[in-house]
């Protein structure tokens, strides 16, 4: 079974060692095929010029590109990507020492799924929420605007959107994982054309996952496979540049996928249509 890690950087210049360190710890002890793939979307600080001297004690193919999103930085990395499976990190993640070899063990006892979400850390060791019901808007104003899960409403919808009620110590199917850290199987991600590029930032994980159960392939969490997300350097400020990226995308997916517009942040059934 091969790997290939696809990461898209976009002024990361202060984060990118630490999550190749931990890819190269990773394949080492992977008997395995592995290979890194990092797009850089027109960084504006000086992560390109790092990549290119970090190349002396990391192997990667570096690609440098126009900045037309998350989304088309994945998909051109993984046009170049020979893997089976394509791992899509964001460059503030860090992979555990056993990540292939456990990615691995897992691929094969879930023989339906086309993505896999790790069990993401936060920097404290406590667990990130990364698997997601389908968002409502009511869960999206929620969890964006400061005081507005005060209406109980409000709140109702931003507990299962977040899945608060959900169990991260054991495997089960998901309606959707986190784009940070994400296994994509590639024959079901070229199958279905990719991330779609109407997402600039933000939301183009959710669709992605959408159309992957719409195929008739499952989403799977494992805790077995683990990774540390240090997210909070990535936070989205309201009103901020990237804020406006959430909002923009959001209406792209409501347009795409109206019926979740009103209706409780649903499951896996209600976005197979």
């Amino acid at each position: 079974m091969s790997f290939s890690a696809v990461i898209v950087t976009y002024n990361s210049q202060e984060i990118i060692e630490d999550c190749l360190i931990s890819l190269r710890d990773a394949m080492t002890v992977y008997t395995g095929q592995t290979e890194i793939i990092i797009v850089d979307n027109s960084s504006s600080d000086d992560v390109f010029n790092l990549l290119q001297q970090l190349q002396t004690a990391f192997t990667f193919l570096l690609i440098q590109s126009e900045n037309k999103g998350f989304g088309n930085g994945v998909n051109l990395g993984t046009k170049h990507a020979h893997g089976d499976y394509i791992v899509v990190l964001n460059p503030d993640v860090r992979v555990t020492r056993s990540f292939f070899v456990d990615l691995e063990s897992t691929i094969s006892d879930s023989p339906r799924a086309a993505i896999i979400g790790p069990k993401l850390l936060n920097r404290d060791g406590s667990v990130q929420l990364s698997c997601r019901r389908f968002p409502s808007l009511l869960s999206v104003l929620g969890n964006r605007i400061p005081f507005a899960t005060r209406m109980s409403i409000v709140d109702l919808h931003v507990n299962r959107y977040l899945m608060n009620d959900f169990e991260h110590d054991s495997a089960k199917t998901v309606p959707f994982i986190l784009g940070a850290c994400m296994v994509i199987r590639k024959a079901v991600f070229d199958e279905i054309g990719g991330f779609d590029q109407s997402y600039f930032l933000y939301y183009e994980d959710v669709q992605l996952c959408k159309d992957v159960w719409s195929a008739g392939w499952e989403i799977w969490y494992t805790p077995k496979v683990m990774a540390v997300h240090d997210h909070a350097r990535s936070s989205i400020r309201i009103f901020s540049k990237a804020f406006w990226h959430h909002v923009r995308s959001s209406m792209i997916f409501y347009r795409k996928n109206p019926l979740v517009l009103f209706t409780l942040p649903s499951d896996v059934d209600s976005m197979k249509m």
